[in-house]
């Protein structure tokens, strides 16, 4: 992989964390809830969960047969929920 790959890969992860934190915005939700708004494979997915809970970023919790993931941070919460609207307001004009 050469370094443009390597640097459109990174881009593509960021984007795809990005979309699964704005979808976390209004509440938590389980993998195939997130797959509706994302569209990459279940196991792309998984891997994007995993690596946002290692930076302490997301958490799970369990119900029933279900994995259920959320935001962790309010703070982050906050600052994701201003950056939408800004992105929203940039949208609409």
């Amino acid at each position: 992989m050469n370094n443009q790959e390597l640097i459109e890969s990174q881009e593509l992860s960021i984007k795809i964390a990005e979309l699964c934190l704005c979808c976390l915005l209004d509440g938590k939700k389980n993998v195939s809830e997130l797959l509706e708004s994302v569209n990459i494979s279940q196991s792309a997915m998984s891997q994007h969960l995993m690596l946002l809970k290692e930076k302490k970023i997301l958490k799970d919790e369990k119900n029933g047969k279900y994995i259920y993931y959320s935001i962790i941070d309010e703070q982050t919460i906050q600052i994701l929920g201003f950056l939408k609207k800004i992105c929203n307001k940039d949208i609409d004009n």
